[in-house]
């Protein structure tokens, strides 16, 4: 008995060592990976005092022209003086040379041209304006996010940051797994999966298949991407499929959304599927203003007398209601099943601050920085 009573002392002393073991070698990660973290946020906050001191200047830009005005907003398109490139849905500012300020952002910088949405009307033409961009807004937005990380609490964002997503198999080529099923597998099973890829071989297919699987089952997902077209395609895809199986009820029923400006024209004039059509649809008093305000505002440009103080009356009147609007749309975006939106839009806007997802997908996941993936 006493033999037995020593045994089973060292058992037990042998247990709370190990367990002290564990708990050191757990605080030991735990602060190894919060030191990691807090690197890459000194490391951005450096860049954001650099751009701050060298990139917030004014850009000039000409001959613009607009090419669209509704409820959204007014979209522009200006030739630049130099080349840019900014990301889409990266917040700006336009002063006109007829003295007009407004807000909005990039829809596309490409080469010497840009296309700009803002929340007022500047004029079928505008002739010479500047464009203030702050490219540190973006950095600071992820240093915010990234610094309320918790090591402990999110495991897949240390892993990105440690290891990255895995090599499939260091043998030839044809080891790797392929096809389209084959990716759908390999997304429930694994923490990460890469899907790799030519123009027309399903990919955008693929990534609907899998969102409407996991929303049909009750999980949430967000699909983000750099560009606009690229976002607009999966969530085209998503109501296509759902409308042609019968099952557009998730679409009525505001469970899919696109949030953002939405580029491709059809999309563009869906009801449901476009957050802010879908929100705007739910605010009939709210829409019947807007389209009073509008038809206003056409009959005054059809009379030739579209400037003026109540052009100015009718333009701050839209510019309210489609602030009301936008409120119901995040919180309808903050109930979705799946949202489709851009990584810019992820990072400054603060509905997603706090947002937790089941599935993350990434179009054109090779363009991003390690930093705008651990944050989402």
């Amino acid at each position: 008995s006493a033999a037995s009573d020593v045994y089973k002392r060292q058992e037990s002393e042998k247990q709370i060592e190990a367990s002290e073991n564990n708990y050191r070698e757990d605080n030991l990660a735990y602060t190894s990976n919060s030191n990691l973290l807090q690197e890459y946020v000194d490391a951005l906050r450096k860049e954001t005092i650099f751009l701050k001191n060298n990139g917030g200047k004014k850009h000039k830009v000409s001959n613009g022209k607009r090419l669209a005005s509704g409820k959204e907003g007014y979209s522009y398109l200006f030739e630049m003086e130099s080349e840019l490139f900014l990301p889409e849905d990266a917040p700006l500012s336009i002063d006109t040379n007829a003295g007009i300020h407004a807000e909005g952002s990039v829809l596309v910088c490409e080469e010497f041209q840009i296309i700009i949405i803002v929340n007022r009307d500047l004029g079928e033409k505008v002739f010479k304006a500047d464009i203030g961009v702050e490219p540190w807004k973006l950095l600071v937005a992820q240093v915010e996010r990234i610094a309320k990380i918790n090591a402990k609490d999110h495991p897949l964002a240390i892993k990105l940051i440690k290891e990255g997503p895995a090599e499939s198999t260091k043998l030839s080529i044809d080891n790797i797994p392929k096809g389209q099923e084959c990716v759908k597998e390999r997304v429930e099973k694994e923490d990460i999966t890469v899907v790799w890829g030519p123009p027309g071989t399903g990919k955008t297919y693929t990534m609907s298949d899998i969102a409407i699987d996991f929303i049909q089952k009750d999980k949430t997902v967000l699909i983000v991407s750099h560009s606009n077209v690229s976002v607009d395609g999966v969530i085209k895809k998503v109501a296509d499929k759902l409308r042609e199986s019968k099952k557009d009820q998730l679409l009525k029923s505001g469970q899919v959304l696109r949030y953002g400006y939405v580029r491709d024209v059809d999309l563009s004039k869906d009801n449901y599927a476009s957050s802010f059509n879908y929100a705007m649809n739910h605010c009939h008093d709210l829409k019947h203003q807007m389209d009073v305000l509008l038809e206003q505002k056409e009959d005054l440009k059809s009379k030739g007398l579209l400037t003026g103080q109540k052009l100015v009356e009718i333009e701050k009147k839209l510019g309210h209601i489609r602030g009301k609007i936008r409120e119901q749309e995040k919180i309808y975006v903050s109930g979705a099943k799946l949202v489709g939106t851009t990584i810019s839009k992820v990072t400054v806007d603060s509905i997603f601050e706090y947002a937790q997802y089941d599935l993350v997908m990434f179009d054109e996941v090779s363009m991003a920085y390690v930093l705008s993936l651990i944050h989402i």
